[in-house]
């Protein structure tokens, strides 16, 4: 037996277990909003590392290629050029590949 005889065992109760953040803690409009923030953050964060080299790709396919190596940083100076992908599927065969 793990326990001693005549000891009986606490009821196991997750909400007063030991927390980073204590249940009565969570009862202050401060503590949930400042977590609540810090959770949306870490979302958006996660979101821009995410999607952002899915969105770099999609803008390289229809920025000019010109564009692309003279300005790398910038939008769309000059405009989008959406003839890029329609080369891209007749000269490269890129249906093939699907």
């Amino acid at each position: 037996m793990i326990f001693p005889v005549g000891r009986r065992r606490a009821p196991s109760n997750a909400a007063t277990g030991p927390a980073l953040i204590g249940p009565d803690e969570w009862r202050r409009t401060r503590i949930r909003w400042g977590v609540g923030g810090a959770q949306a953050l870490l979302l958006v964060g996660v979101l821009v590392v995410g999607l952002g080299p899915l969105l770099w790709l999609a803008k390289s396919a229809i920025t000019p290629t010109v564009d692309t190596i003279s300005h790398p940083i910038s939008l769309f100076p000059h405009g989008a050029s959406w003839n890029n992908l329609r080369e891209a599927w007749s000269n490269v065969d890129v249906g093939r590949y699907f």
